[in-house]
Formats: C-alpha cells, sequence, structure tokens
C-alpha cells in the first residue's frame, strides 16, 4: 500500500465517522477519535509534503496548527 492510497482510507474512514456522529447523536465536540484521526491525517500530508526536511515536531504542530 503507498503513502497515497494509506491517506486515502485514513480519509475515508474519518469521513463515514464523522457521517455516523449524526446518526447517532454524537456531539462532534465529543468524539475524541474523529479529532485525533483528523489531525493524523494532517500530520500525515505535512510529512509527505516536506519529506527529505529536516524538521522539528513543534515545528510540525505549529505548522497542522495542532495545539501542545
Amino acid at each position: 500500500m503507498t503513502i497515497k492510497e494509506i491517506i486515502q482510507q485514513l480519509e475515508n474512514i474519518h469521513g463515514e465517522r464523522f457521517l455516523a456522529t449524526f446518526h447517532d447523536d454524537t456531539d462532534i465536540t465529543d468524539a475524541p477519535d474523529l479529532k485525533a484521526l483528523g489531525r493524523s491525517i494532517k500530520i500525515l500530508k505535512y510529512l509527505v509534503e516536506h519529506n527529505g526536511e529536516t524538521l522539528n515536531v513543534k515545528q510540525i504542530l505549529a505548522d497542522c496548527k495542532i495545539e501542545v
């Protein structure tokens, strides 16, 4: 499986889970798994985009707008 395929699968799972919150009356703010998956996708895309660069975790989180 390529990284592009992995990202696509994660986005599909995220979309399905997002829609499921409406069907099971879950408040989106009460879905930490949904937030974590979304943030993971952001980080993965960022790492792919900056492949080969020297990065630090603080920079990645700041650029992805993820609070520490």
